[in-house]
């Protein structure tokens, strides 16, 4: 994961995915599915973005500081 804001995740993917694809991040005890919204090319990885119904923010709560 790059990033996550209220409305969704940026991940770093190995592979290019279609837009529109679903998605299911786990990270910790959270899992959260989401809609792809764009992936474009970044070095020889990809930066995608991810668009989750569910309150990203809650996602913080398992992240060790």
């Amino acid at each position: 994961m790059a990033d996550l804001s209220v409305h969704g995740l940026s991940l770093i993917l190995k592979d290019d995915l279609p837009i529109g694809a679903t998605v299911k991040v786990e990270w910790g005890e959270s899992a959260h599915d989401g809609k792809l919204i764009y992936c474009k090319p970044h070095g020889r990885e990809y930066i995608a973005g991810l668009k989750v119904e569910d309150p990203v923010y809650e996602i913080t709560r398992h992240i060790p500081h």
